[in-house]
């Protein structure tokens, strides 16, 4: 879940936040080592539900906006200035939406159309002032990015960097690629992919959502503007 809040707890928002904010359900076995592929896939079915985990980034924002626009949000009075704060988040919350899926795409080597299907928006109103884009992610493999069987691994691009996975292999039943863990036959584990989860909070992302700080606070002096009497 990727949020931008920005919230009020007086009369006038007094606390404003930026957040990013990722909720996503592992689908990864307790251990890293199994016996067999239905093993894991067993558990991690089981997993998806009973096992959400929260990522969260958070910048807050509340003394840049105050200090440039408190006089101003006063004049305007609680309700007009719920307004535009709200049309401001949405304004801006829609940019920083698609470059964090643009930068998702870079960073990852995940599909756009994958990404935006994982991700879902809830706008503000003057009553929530909270902008979010929500997805949910589970474990990839690298199988899933381009993966080929060679002679030495298997070659794959998760990152958007291709390079070879020594001694793993590809089971084509399943789609995904493994690796011994020993010189023995079993065990073997997953190799796994970018996870939305993790990737939305750092990197290319989270540089993204950081960059749409300024935004949002020129945005509220925009929206300002167009309320206040001349």
């Amino acid at each position: 879940m990727l949020a931008v809040i920005l919230e009020s707890d007086q009369s006038l928002a007094d606390k404003m936040q930026q957040t990013i904010v990722f909720e996503l359900t592992g689908v990864r076995c307790k251990s890293s080592y199994f016996t067999t592929v239905h093993e894991c896939a067993n558990e991690a079915m089981a997993r998806r539900i009973e096992n959400p985990i929260t990522m969260k980034l958070v910048i807050n924002a509340t003394d840049q906006v105050l200090a440039r626009y408190g006089n101003q949000l006063a004049a305007l009075g609680d309700g007009q200035a719920r307004t535009a704060m709200s049309r401001a988040l949405n304004h801006e919350g829609d940019k920083g939406r698609t470059q964090v899926k643009r930068a998702l795409v870079k960073q990852t080597g995940i599909k756009y159309g994958a990404i935006d299907k994982a991700m879902a928006t809830i706008r503000s109103t003057p009553a929530t002032l909270a902008y979010q884009l929500k997805a949910r992610g589970e474990e990839t493999n690298i199988a899933w990015f381009g993966g080929k069987q060679r002679g030495k691994g298997v070659s794959a691009a998760p990152w958007n960097k291709r390079r070879i996975f020594r001694h793993a292999f590809i089971v084509p039943k399943f789609g995904r690629a493994f690796i011994r863990t020993s010189k023995k036959r079993l065990p073997i584990r997953w190799l796994y992919g970018p996870n939305l989860g993790r990737e939305l909070v750092k990197d290319y992302s989270a540089a993204a959502w950081h960059s749409g700080v300024a935004n949002i606070i020129a945005r509220v002096g925009h929206e300002i503007g167009r309320m206040l009497p001349r």
